[in-house]
C-alpha cells in the first residue's frame, strides 16, 4: 500500500514538474522566435551579418526541440498518473475508441490510408 501511494505521489510530482518545464520552454521558444525575427530584420537592413541570423535560427530550433520533447514528457507523465491511480481507461458509453473521434478526423484518416476504411466501416 505504501509503495502504491509512493508511485502515485511520484507520478503526480513528475507531471506537475513537467508542466512547469513546459511553461518555461514555451517562454524560451517565444523569446527565440522574437530574436530570430529581429536578427532577420537586422540582416535585411544590413546591420548584422548572416552568421547572426543562422545563430539565432539554431537557437530557435534547439528551443523548439526542447519544447516538443517536454510536451511528450508531460503526456507520458500524465499517463503514468492514470496508471498509478489504477486505470480509468474505460471507453465511454460503450463506444469504441475510433467512434470517439470527431467526424472530420475520421474523414481525414479515410483519405490518408486504406487501413482506416477497414476500421471505420
Amino acid at each position: 500500500m505504501l509503495q502504491a501511494q509512493g508511485e502515485i505521489e511520484n507520478s503526480i510530482v513528475a507531471y506537475l514538474k513537467s508542466q512547469e518545464q513546459l511553461a518555461a520552454y514555451q517562454v524560451a521558444t517565444d523569446a527565440a522566435q522574437r530574436a530570430a525575427g529581429i536578427s532577420t530584420a537586422q540582416y535585411e537592413d544590413g546591420l548584422v551579418d548572416f552568421n547572426t541570423v543562422i545563430s539565432t535560427l539554431r537557437t530557435l530550433l534547439s528551443q523548439q526541440e526542447q519544447l516538443a520533447s517536454t510536451q511528450g514528457q508531460v503526456a507520458t507523465n500524465l499517463v503514468q498518473v492514470y496508471k498509478s491511480l489504477g486505470g480509468g481507461w474505460q471507453v465511454r458509453e460503450g463506444k469504441t475508441s475510433t467512434e470517439l473521434l470527431p467526424e472530420s478526423i475520421q474523414q481525414e484518416m479515410l483519405q490518408r490510408t486504406k487501413y482506416w476504411k477497414k476500421i471505420l466501416d
